[in-house]
């Protein structure tokens, strides 16, 4: 995972090397380098970074104020009981209208 910062903002940057992203990584790199081939190592590094970030970048996780990695506090236990409290709530809210519309 690479870190980036931005203002206020942090997050983590997943990438997907898997073999068919690969596969499309090199196939792009080389096309790139053969229509258009560097003057000098700062261009090629450039293309390479671009074309990589093309194929194997995956969409930017949202992070907010309880993504457990700003939380370590919370644990496997605390996510099991507010997902339980989530289901039950949800359960609660569908018996309530039930019984309005029973009225």
């Amino acid at each position: 995972a690479v870190v980036s910062t931005q203002s206020r903002s942090r997050y983590f940057q997943y990438h997907d090397y898997s073999n068919k992203n690969v596969h499309k990584f090199v196939n792009e790199l080389s096309a790139t380098l053969c229509s258009e081939p560097p003057n000098n190592f700062s261009e090629f590094f450039s293309t390479f970074n671009v074309q990589l970030e093309k194929a194997c970048k995956l969409d930017q996780p949202k992070s907010s104020k309880r993504t457990v990695k700003n939380n370590p506090w919370i644990t496997q236990g605390l996510i099991t009981s507010i997902d339980k409290k989530h289901e039950l709530y949800s359960e609660w809210k569908k018996a309530e209208k039930r019984k309005c519309l029973s009225c």
